[in-house]
């Protein structure tokens, strides 16, 4: 039995047919292992944007509300509520009280103990409480020391007069930024104190008359969060990136830095002072922070610098 050949026409169809299909497939898995890489890297921008806002928020919940201010690097400070904050006050600070000593969890002997390290509260009809100390019922100060000690690496001495301690009292009324000792030594929101016993402080410097309420704050250090390393954005090609407004502005690349164990009422400052710092996230392309009423919201943009993909994420912290 004769067999049919393929005609010259049929064979050129059916290599014609295959280029077709064969650069449709190669088109559809181009597509597909970009949307791989896409995702892969929202995913993990995403998962490191959360965990940065988690770290900040954990950091500003435990923070005394009237201390928080923004500057320019350290310099015009304002108070977040301040309407006059402009996109140049990129440095948010506070003065955190010590939740670590008053959550009060101790291993012992006899197993973990539960007691407040500072309770929070004064005596304020025991004989005790003057114009030069006060009685805070309840507290354990030694268990806080210990804490303190150990969070400051060795930085605070709770027992010390001017050791770095120092009390705020809730009802504190002066709103001014000096008042917590940002500009200059003049702290009148803060009180140095020491401890003489487990359930005595007393001022480092006697003010002469104070103007006592029921519940102060334990605080030993401020904290400030600080673009470093500010650079434009750059393509793989080494070009300058804009964003989409009109006229265009730069996308900026930078690192963020938490910095603490530093003391504004004893005049020192998270740049001049052998302050503690640690990494929040590299290649950071935003961040930015406003108060409505006592409620912080903070918007947080991270890049990865290999592929240009950005992941944006608010938080709003009470």
């Amino acid at each position: 039995m004769k067999r049919r050949a393929f005609t010259l026409i049929e064979l050129v169809m059916v290599i014609v047919v295959l280029g077709i299909v064969t650069m449709i497939g190669t088109n559809i898995i181009a597509h597909m292992y970009e949307g791989y890489i896409r995702s892969k890297v929202i995913n993990k921008l995403q998962a490191d944007t959360e965990q940065v806002l988690d770290i900040i928020s954990k950091r500003l919940q435990y923070r005394i509300k009237d201390s928080v201010v923004a500057s320019n690097r350290g310099a015009n400070y304002l108070k977040l509520s301040d309407p006059s904050i402009s996109i140049n006050h990129d440095v948010l600070e506070w003065i955190g009280y010590d939740n670590e000593g008053m959550i009060g969890e101790w291993v012992t002997t006899g197993g973990i103990n539960r007691f407040a390290g500072w309770s929070g509260f004064i005596d304020i009809d025991n004989a005790s409480t003057n114009s030069n100390g006060f009685v805070t019922s309840g507290s354990r100060l030694d268990k806080t020391k210990i804490d303190i000690d150990n969070l400051s690496y060795g930085g605070v001495n709770l027992n010390n007069n001017g050791g770095g301690a120092a009390i705020v009292f809730k009802c504190s009324h002066n709103s001014s930024v000096k008042s917590y000792g940002y500009l200059n030594n003049t702290h009148t929101n803060v009180y140095p104190v020491h401890k003489t016993t487990n359930t005595q402080l007393v001022f480092d410097t006697p003010p002469g008359s104070v103007d006592y309420c029921e519940h102060y704050y334990l605080a030993w250090s401020a904290y400030a969060i600080v673009p470093e390393n500010v650079v434009n954005a750059k393509d793989g090609n080494g070009n300058d990136l804009f964003d989409k407004s009109t006229p265009p502005k730069h996308i900026k690349d930078f690192d963020l830095y938490l910095y603490y164990n530093y003391q504004p009422w004893q005049n020192e400052r998270y740049s001049n002072h052998n302050t503690k710092k640690a990494l929040l996230s590299k290649h950071v392309s935003t961040f930015r922070f406003v108060q409505t009423g006592s409620t912080i919201r903070a918007k947080l943009c991270l890049r990865d610098e290999k592929t240009n993909y950005g992941f944006c994420k608010e938080r709003a912290i009470y």
